[in-house]
């Protein structure tokens, strides 16, 4: 019977250290902090003109849905603009939108403890996603608010 305690005793360790690292590896997967995404953000960053301007009101309404209003412009001689309203799917930390009417539209939203990178991707870069001649979404949006938006910047 000794013998069996101390084969068990050097077992348990081992489990432990074996439950500890499975953790840490489903955690490095998928994530290990689930980010809460409402709030209001602003552009930073965009790749090419420093004309742009643009902010992202965010509201998480279920554990793995937001609502998400997008505002992008780019100023000058000619204004033009884009505005993206919708409910998207909220996983690992990240929200993508596509178009109905562009098959090669597509918005991806990964979300950090401090913002939001966008990465939008479409064919035709002059009416992208349906937004005005030239604009686009791309770039760093930084978190100003955590407070949750109201409806009518969501325009829910």
């Amino acid at each position: 019977m000794a013998k069996n305690n101390s084969s068990m005793s050097k077992l348990i360790p081992l489990l432990l250290l074996l439950l500890i690292s499975t953790v840490s590896i489903s955690q490095v997967k998928t994530g290990s902090t689930k980010i809460d995404p409402t709030g209001t953000y602003a552009l930073v960053t965009h790749d090419t003109d420093k004309n742009y301007g643009g902010d992202i009101y965010v509201k998480l309404i279920q554990k793995s849905k937001i609502a998400i209003a997008l505002y992008i412009g780019m100023g000058g001689i000619a204004e033009n603009n884009g505005t993206l309203n919708n409910t998207l799917q909220f996983k690992n930390n990240h929200a993508i939108f596509k178009t109905k009417w562009d098959s090669t539209c597509t918005i991806i939203f990964k979300f950090t403890s401090k913002g939001i990178w966008v990465i939008q991707k479409a064919a035709d870069p002059n009416f992208e996603c349906g937004f005005g001649h030239a604009v686009y979404a791309d770039g760093y949006y930084r978190k100003v608010s955590s407070k949750r938006p109201s409806d009518k910047d969501l325009k829910l």
